[in-house]
């Protein structure tokens, strides 16, 4: 029989896990995540950044249970929100969210719909080499049925499907309303959730950047449920706007970092060009080390990359165009050539035209990307309740406009290449995109 155990994490402190959150951290799937790195190759800028996503689970889980009790909910609902926030990640890939595109382009698919998979019992995220070291395991779905729990409503609640579907006539200060348990989505999957809270000030530790930090005590002093949702009262707007301001700033300063995104292209890079001699679900199931061992073995581009980042010798911006930087006809032609999907075609006629070797460049249109990691960046749909009537937070504040106005990244294009190539790259990749 499984019991609670306390883990010491470097952000939270002591956290305590209940005995099906003990149960569940055992799982290969879980333990895997432990050769994850949370932000990428972001350690490449910023040293400390060596968390795994072992950590920010177990962390979230503990968010989650603060976060519960915090609104008072009943045991059976405070397990299910925690569950879920340990759960979350499952189907990250190595190097977390940097071959995200990779898996949705070959498999029509992403992190997201891996873990319900998995949570659903339909898929491991172990390799058959490994399944025959650990025979015998017990899945996680058997594990949330042996301690009562529903792992389709679990799956559900982790991939933003939620909703209770319980269509009833529930009652707040006297007056009937109709409405789902929405609150429940928005601790997983929300503006303010318990997995943007824990990543946010994980990745600040981790990073040095101060820009992370939010005010969790007064969030948790502030959030409540009105009418089945999840809201803020309006005493709590100003750490709303922390948080808000935190979350884009992490964006533009750490992930969207214009040297961590060339790493992590290159790493694409590298992967794209082995996809024939693996396929990319064979590769979601590897961890970072697996991942890097495997390309070092192709040879070639693949351990050329491994080396290069193995060192530092990154790739270097050859041109580039600030999103301030664009003229209307500019703004049109990158719009035509994403439309279109022109750019592997615009990357090999560069390197044709300069006689490069294949993989010899890589172009960079961070938006895309930012979209597919992270479809909440741009959401700021919060409801703050304002004696008894809910309000947007857009009316309460200028900060959510301007957080949706924003742009992430500076930068609209970027083309990368070897240092020594630069100048050549840079004014036929200008010509050859804008011409």
């Amino acid at each position: 029989m499984s019991k609670r155990i306390i883990i010491h994490d470097t952000v939270h402190g002591s956290i305590t896990l209940d005995p099906c959150a003990s149960k569940l951290i055992g799982t290969p799937e879980i333990r895997r995540l432990g050769g994850i790195r949370q932000l990428g190759l972001s350690n490449i800028v910023f040293p400390g950044a060596n968390h795994t996503r072992l950590e920010h689970v177990m962390g979230t889980y503990h968010i989650a249970q603060k976060v519960t009790h915090a609104l008072g909910l009943e045991k059976e609902e405070a397990d299910m929100v925690s569950y879920a926030a340990l759960l979350h990640d499952l189907g990250h890939g190595p190097y977390s969210h940097t071959l995200e595109a990779i898996l949705h382009e070959n498999a029509n698919m992403d992190h997201m719909d891996l873990t319900k998979d998995v949570i659903r019992g339909k898929a491991r995220m172990v390799s058959d080499s490994d399944t025959q070291i650990i025979p015998g395991q017990t899945t996680i779905p058997d594990i949330l049925r042996e301690f009562g729990q529903d792992p389709s409503k679990i799956a559900d609640l982790v991939c933003g499907e939620g909703k209770t579907k319980e269509n009833g006539l529930y009652e707040h200060n006297g007056q009937g309303f109709f409405n789902e348990k929405n609150y429940l989505y928005h601790l997983i999957h929300g503006s303010i959730d318990c997995d943007q809270i824990d990543y946010l000030l994980r990745d600040s530790h981790y990073t040095g950047v101060a820009h992370g930090t939010i005010d969790l005590a007064r969030l948790l002093q502030t959030l409540t449920i009105h009418n089945n949702d999840l809201v803020v009262q309006e005493k709590g707007l100003s750490a709303v706007e922390g948080m808000l301001v935190a979350r884009s700033l992490m964006y533009s300063s750490v992930y969207f970092h214009k040297t961590c995104r060339i790493a992590e292209l290159m790493l694409v890079k590298a992967v794209e060009k082995a996809l024939d001699r693996e396929s990319a679900m064979t590769i979601q199931k590897m961890d970072d080390a697996e991942l890097m061992g495997w390309l070092y073995g192709l040879g070639g581009l693949q351990r050329e990359i491994v080396q290069r980042l193995k060192y530092r010798v990154l790739y270097k911006a050859a041109f580039g165009k600030r999103v301030v930087e664009l003229s209307e006809e500019e703004q049109a032609r990158l719009m035509e050539i994403t439309q279109n999907k022109e750019w592997p075609k615009i990357e090999k006629a560069i390197i044709q035209r300069l006689g490069l070797k294949e993989g010899a460049i890589i172009i960079d249109l961070p938006e895309p990307d930012l979209l597919l990691s992270e479809p909440r960046i741009g959401r700021a749909d919060i409801k703050v309740l304002s004696g008894e009537r809910l309000k947007n937070l857009s009316k309460l504040t200028p900060f959510s406009k301007a957080i949706q106005q924003k742009k992430i990244s500076r930068w609209a294009v970027v083309v990368a290449c070897d240092k020594k190539n630069r100048d050549d790259v840079g004014r036929t990749a200008e010509k050859i995109i804008f011409d």
